[in-house]
C-alpha cells in the first residue's frame, strides 16, 4: 500500500517525529477521527495518537463504508503497512470499535509478528460472548432511532434534526453490520497487558461481559471501572485519558 492509502486511513491530531509509541484509536459506531482530536493534549508527549478513519466519513465521504470486518481489518493493516508499525503501538477501542482494535492487534500479530504494546477496550463485552441485544442495523428508520435512543447513543443536535439523521443513517447501519455480523474465530491469546474499561452507569455492557477480556491475553489484565455510562469519550473522557497516560507510563513505552 502507499502512503496515501495509509493517510486515508490514519488521522494524526498532531504528527509527532520524535514519538516512542503509536496509538491506533478506533471510534464508535458512526464516529469518526475526530473523536480523538484533543487527545495528544492529555496523553504523554512521546505518544503520537493515530486515529482510525473508516470509509464513509469526513474526507472518506465519497468511499462505501464497510460493513464486514475482516474486509475492514485486512484493508486497514495493509494500508499501515511497515512505515506505520515502525515503533511500538498500541490499540484502543471504544463500544463497538473495541471489536476492530481486538482484530487488529490480532492481525498484526499473525502478519507481522509483533504484540502490541497494550491492548485497550472499552465498553464492549469479550469477543466470544453473545450478543445479548437483538441486531439493529436492518430495522426501519424509525426503529432502528428508537432503539439507538434507548441505548443513550443518540445526542439531542442529532435526533432532533431529520437531516441530519438521514446524513448520519447509512454510516450507523453500516457500523453495526459490522459488528452485529462479527463472528469471533478463537485465536492464540495476546502477550500484552489488556486493559478493559467499562462504565460504573453503562447499561449496555455489564461488568460481567468485560472480565472475560482476560481470556484474551496471556498478559496482565486490568478491569478498570469509571463513573461515566456507556460513552466514556463523552461521559468520563478526562477519567479515561488520565487511566490510559499511566498505563502507557507504567508500561515503558511512553
Amino acid at each position: 500500500m502507499n502512503a496515501a492509502a495509509a493517510e486515508r486511513w490514519i488521522v494524526k491530531p498532531r504528527p509527532n517525529s520524535l514519538a516512542r509509541v503509536r496509538m491506533f484509536c478506533f471510534p464508535i459506531a458512526g464516529g469518526n477521527a475526530s473523536a480523538f482530536a484533543n487527545w495528544p493534549d492529555a496523553l504523554p508527549d512521546d505518544v503520537e495518537v493515530c486515529a482510525v478513519q473508516y470509509p464513509g466519513r469526513q474526507q472518506r465521504a465519497a468511499e462505501p463504508p464497510f460493513t464486514r470486518m475482516p474486509l475492514a481489518i485486512h484493508s486497514l493493516e495493509k494500508a499501515l503497512g511497515e512505515d506505520y508499525l515502525d515503533l511500538p503501538y498500541a490499540i484502543f477501542g471504544t463500544c463497538t470499535g473495541s471489536f476492530a482494535a481486538y482484530e487488529l492487534a490480532q492481525r498484526i500479530v499473525r502478519v507481522h509478528g509483533l504484540q502490541p504494546a497494550h491492548l485497550f477496550i472499552s465498553c464492549c463485552r469479550a469477543p466470544h460472548l453473545p450478543d445479548r441485544d437483538a441486531p439493529i442495523h436492518a430495522l426501519p428508520e424509525a426503529a432502528m432511532w428508537a432503539e439507538l435512543e434507548r441505548l443513550g447513543g443518540t445526542p439531542a443536535t442529532v435526533s432532533d434534526h431529520p437531516e441530519l439523521r438521514a446524513l448520519l443513517s447509512p454510516i450507523l447501519r453500516a457500523d453495526f453490520q459490522l459488528a452485529e455480523t462479527y463472528h469471533y474465530r478463537e485465536l492464540p491469546p495476546l502477550a500484552c497487558p489488556l486493559t478493559a474499561f467499562g462504565g460504573v452507569h453503562d447499561p449496555i455492557v455489564a461488568v460481567d461481559e468485560l472480565e472475560p477480556w482476560r481470556a484474551h491475553t496471556t498478559g496482565p489484565f486490568e478491569r478498570r471501572m469509571l463513573q461515566g455510562g456507556h460513552y466514556l469519550l463523552d461521559t468520563a473522557s478526562d477519567e479515561l485519558l488520565r487511566e490510559l497516560a499511566q498505563a502507557l507510563a507504567e508500561d515503558g513505552v511512553a
